[in-house]
């Protein structure tokens, strides 16, 4: 990890097409307050122990502005808590990319999106913890309550 533990660079920014499309592909999911969430692990190596990328859906936001808002929001509150997250990474050696998409219908203030991100990190954490998740395509909604 780079100097500043509460960075967000460039490598960190999930971007190349094959590992989105591998990710859409054979990621697991699953939802949690307005956010759908899809990861893997990679299948080539990264510099960090997590690439993460966000999408908002034009269908929900239908100007540019509102959409690059709230992904400003997310990038930030996942720069101020994916420090646990890299930690059980490194412990565990694995590295994973994860794709956030923004569901809700309204823009959130930052409050409820670092809260929502705060949980979504612990359920990736919890999962990636869990063995008998490793391998499952998808993930029980009676794990993830």
């Amino acid at each position: 990890m780079s100097q500043n533990i509460y960075s967000f660079s460039k490598k960190e920014r999930l971007s190349n097409k094959k590992s989105i499309a591998l990710l859409f592909e054979k990621g697991n999911s699953f939802w949690l307050h307005s956010f759908s969430v899809v990861w893997c692990y990679s299948d080539r190596p990264i510099p960090f122990p997590a690439q993460m990328a966000v999408s908002v859906t034009k269908k929900s936001f239908k100007r540019a502005v509102d959409r690059n808002k709230i992904k400003r929001l997310v990038r930030e509150a996942w720069r101020l808590n994916k420090n646990n997250l890299y930690d059980l990474l490194k412990e565990k050696e694995k590295q994973i990319i994860i794709m956030l998409v923004f569901t809700g219908k309204k823009i959130p203030d930052f409050y409820d999106v670092n809260n929502h991100i705060k949980n979504v990190i612990s359920k990736i954490s919890l999962l990636l913890s869990d063995p008998e998740n490793h391998g499952d395509k998808t993930i029980s909604k009676a794990k993830l309550t």
